[in-house]
């Protein structure tokens, strides 16, 4: 079954917000670096913020969708920060589609 991961947040975990950076960064950088990767990356909320500029880990998404990881990106969401024209990696799609991902394979919300 396709894996499928899904971000709500730019951060991992809930206390210290510079942890949690630290935690997505590291938990991304292990994950480009697995020879099994995930079929889908979906973005909302705010983790649509992982993939606009001034991310840190926006080269890290980038390594992810050059290894052929699909990264959607909630619209509703980058409108919502008024982010739309900040997205450097990853394709904006409207819940329908994120909807249809989570339902095609197993998700998981680290």
């Amino acid at each position: 079954m396709d894996k499928v991961i899904v971000f709500d947040t730019d951060a991992l975990g809930v206390g210290e917000k510079e942890l949690g950076r630290r935690l997505m960064n590291s938990f991304l950088k292990l994950l480009c670096q697995r020879h099994q990767k995930p079929r889908t990356v979906i973005l909302y909320q705010n983790g649509v913020k992982l993939a606009c500029q001034g991310s840190e880990v926006v080269d890290l998404l980038r390594h992810l969708e050059a290894d052929g990881v699909e990264i959607l990106i909630c619209t509703t969401c980058l409108e919502y920060y008024n982010l739309k024209e900040s997205v450097v990696v990853g394709t904006p799609s409207n819940m329908g589609t994120i909807q249809d991902r989570m339902m095609e394979g197993m998700t998981f919300k680290p």
